[in-house]
C-alpha cells in the first residue's frame, strides 16, 4: 500500500482490504503511528498485532511464522 495522505484513509483502505480477505504487514517510522492505527483498527473488529521497540515480553512478542493469524500485523522498524 502506497502511503495516503491521512490515517483515515488509510484506515478505510485497510478495512476495504480486511473485508477482501487479505493480509496486511504494515511497517512505520513511529510506534506511536503504528500504536495509533492498531487502537483505531482494533476498534473495527480487526485482528491486528503489534509490535514495536516497546514490546518486551516475550509473550507479547509473534514469530512470523505465526503472523497469519492476525488480519494486520503493524511494526514499528526498531524490533527484535
Amino acid at each position: 500500500i502506497q502511503p495516503l495522505g491521512s490515517i483515515y484513509e488509510t484506515r478505510v483502505l485497510v478495512l476495504k482490504l480486511v473485508k477482501e480477505g487479505k493480509k496486511l504487514f504494515f511497517t512505520s517510522n513511529s510506534a506511536k503511528e503504528a500504536a495509533n492505527m492498531y487502537f483505531l483498527l482494533k476498534a473495527d473488529g480487526v485482528k491486528a498485532k503489534l509490535i514495536t521497540s516497546k514490546t518486551k515480553k516475550k509473550d507479547e512478542k509473534v514469530d512470523v511464522k505465526d503472523w497469519v493469524n492476525y488480519d494486520v500485523v503493524l511494526c514499528s522498524p526498531v524490533v527484535e
